[in-house]
């Protein structure tokens, strides 16, 4: 039963683009993690964009940076995440980027 877990979760993050943030497959393999020891029929899964995705922001962090990483805008993530000056952010600051993620 491992096995074809772990099969199913691999041939799921082979099909991700390259530069998919770790936090988006960490939340992948979750998702199929979770189905799969319920018995759910994985082809029943919501598109990844419902997987979590929080970005914690690290020293000399930018908007602008994390925007192109999860090919998204800043004012998209300003927006979502309710941040008023987007040249503020602080280190530790959690954001959520689920909106970001498709496949």
């Amino acid at each position: 039963m491992q096995a074809e877990l772990n099969m199913q979760i691999q041939a799921a993050i082979m099909a991700l683009p390259e530069h998919t943030p770790q936090a988006v497959v960490d939340g992948i393999a979750e998702q199929i993690t979770k189905a799969y020891h319920s018995n759910t029929d994985l082809t029943t899964l919501d598109s990844v964009s419902d997987t979590p995705a929080n970005y914690i922001t690290k020293s000399g962090d930018t908007l602008s940076q994390i925007a192109k990483d999860y090919n998204t805008s800043v004012e998209k993530i300003a927006e979502h995440n309710k941040i008023k000056n987007v040249n503020e952010i602080k280190e530790g600051q959690v954001l959520d980027m689920s909106f970001a993620i498709a496949l």
